[in-house]
């Protein structure tokens, strides 16, 4: 697991720490609203899911730096994307995004 995905898919419970592939399923029954995960690791991850409920990608789509951000369509609004979408160009335009990837992992944002 990449450390975008890696780094994003730890939760407190009780020191347990989540899966992908579990981060991916809470997400495709609607108990979590936004997922970060890598590209190399996303697509087999999300091939290994049940095919009910579906988990589709809708427009917007970013690939951002070798991640994706995966939203749940039940809790989060298009409206809502889109802000999201403006902000992180906004950050990206700033050097927000740099600086905080610089700060995590002591290398240059990848822009795709």
């Amino acid at each position: 697991m990449g450390p975008l995905a890696e780094s994003a898919s730890r939760h407190g419970e009780g020191g347990r720490r989540e899966t992908l592939a579990g981060s991916l399923r809470k997400l495709q029954l609607g108990r979590i609203d936004l997922l970060l995960a890598t590209m190399d690791t996303a697509p087999n991850e999300l091939a290994r899911l049940p095919q009910q409920p579906a988990i589709v990608a809708l427009p917007p789509v970013w690939p951002i730096g070798g991640a994706f951000y995966v939203f749940s369509k039940r809790s989060v609004s298009p409206e809502l994307c889109h802000a999201f979408a403006a902000a992180l160009s906004d950050m990206k335009r700033d050097g927000v995004v740099d600086r905080l990837y610089r700060s995590r992992f002591n290398i240059a944002y990848p822009d795709p």
